[in-house]
């Protein structure tokens, strides 16, 4: 399967293909996550062309907003596994559908930012970076006696 049928096949997908918790649904999100693991760069090279383009109608950004909060479920964790390139486009996607933000229940205003930082930045940097300032903290109340 090479990347051009790998996008058709996605850009085919109907919204009641991938949402909900049917069996069905689930294998078919489960099936394009692989799919998407496998080729990286069709979120970054083609679904966000098509995306900034507008190419992209109402049924396959709701499919592909679908797809995408999946790829987020599943690959947070799961960073060194996880395709650069796919985290990149999975970051960018909901910041270029400021549109979907509003209207959708998953995401919040505050969701792109999060999304981004979840994908971005693995927990234990951020961890490391808190408790590095609380020892920075710890050692200044130390040395001027507070």
């Amino acid at each position: 399967m090479d990347e051009e049928l790998c996008t058709a096949a996605l850009l085919a997908l109907d919204p009641a293909d991938v949402a909900g918790d049917a069996e069905h649904a689930v294998a078919v999100r489960h099936i394009t996550y692989r799919r998407l693991s496998a080729f990286p760069k069709i979120v970054e090279k083609r679904l966000l062309a098509l995306l900034l383009s507008g190419q992209l109608h109402g049924h396959q950004l709701t499919v592909m907003d679908t797809i995408l909060q999946h790829v987020v479920q599943v690959s947070t964790g799961r960073l060194l596994s996880c395709s650069p390139a796919l985290m990149r486009s999975t970051a960018i996607w909901p910041l270029l559908r400021i549109s979907f933000v509003k209207r959708n229940e998953w995401l919040t205003p505050a969701a792109p930012l999060h999304v981004f930082s979840d994908l971005m930045l693995p927990l234990s940097a951020l961890v490391s970076t808190d408790n590095d300032q609380r020892s920075s903290k710890n050692r200044n109340d130390d040395e001027y006696g507070a």
